[in-house]
């Protein structure tokens, strides 16, 4: 359990990434009122 993981800012620009693109998804969810899914991706987005 004491492994490294490599590449530690690679690996943090893709979830900040990742959490904008969820983002800008979440509100086109919300206008379409498919909350549900708007809900699941917002719990990716909390940072």
């Amino acid at each position: 359990m004491d492994e490294k993981i490599e590449n530690t800012e690679k690996i943090i620009q893709f979830w900040k990434e990742s959490s904008n693109q969820n983002y800008e998804t979440m509100q086109h969810l919300m206008q379409s009122k498919d909350y549900n899914w708007a809900l699941f991706l917002g719990h990716l987005v909390i940072k």
